[in-house]
């Protein structure tokens, strides 16, 4: 696989956000906006003014969530380690794979998220004594 882009996004990862309605009209949350701001002017920023690619490619997303003082109820305890540790909370797989596409795709990685092929999406909460973040890897995508 020939690798795109590389980076890591930093602070707690946000999930796609849905449009909110009120009598004033239909708006996105502030916090997925900026969030969606920060991906796309690294993005473009790491891609160097290459152009967007427009063949598949694969996405592998690693999302790292602060970690809880306690142990949540849903992770066993013989898994609560001082390593990272799979994490069943918000934001969920799919959600934080849509709000780093969408900044991909802003940024210029890919012409248009239909591109993505194949996507790894894992979610953890940090070992202790490391920060949340978002490690990403966009490839174009091999058949075979």
């Amino acid at each position: 696989m020939t690798k795109i882009l590389e980076m890591t996004v930093p602070g707690e990862p946000v999930g796609k956000a849905r449009p909110r309605v009120t009598m004033r009209g239909t708006y996105m949350p502030k916090k997925y906006k900026d969030y969606l701001k920060k991906v796309s002017t690294l993005t473009r920023f790491m891609m160097k003014g290459a152009q967007p690619v427009n063949v598949p490619v694969k996405v592998t997303i690693d999302t790292y969530k602060s970690r809880p003082k306690t142990r949540p109820a849903t992770c066993p305890k013989q898994e609560w380690v001082e390593g990272r540790v799979r994490c069943p909370t918000k934001p969920d797989a799919d959600n934080a794979l849509g709000s780093i596409m969408d900044g991909l795709e802003q940024g210029g990685a890919y012409t248009m998220d239909s591109r993505v092929h194949e996507a790894l999406v894992r979610t953890w909460w940090c070992a202790v004594g490391e920060r949340p973040r978002v490690d990403v890897l966009v490839e174009i995508y091999r058949w075979g």
